[in-house]
């Protein structure tokens, strides 16, 4: 029962991208 390491790269990816989003978000107010 191995992950899938695509399903936990895209996970990966789109939880670092939000967290960047957001963080460049608060960063400008």
């Amino acid at each position: 029962m191995a992950p899938s390491g695509g399903e936990d790269r895209m996970r990966n990816f789109s939880y670092s991208s939000f967290n960047s989003v957001r963080l460049h978000l608060w960063t400008q107010s």
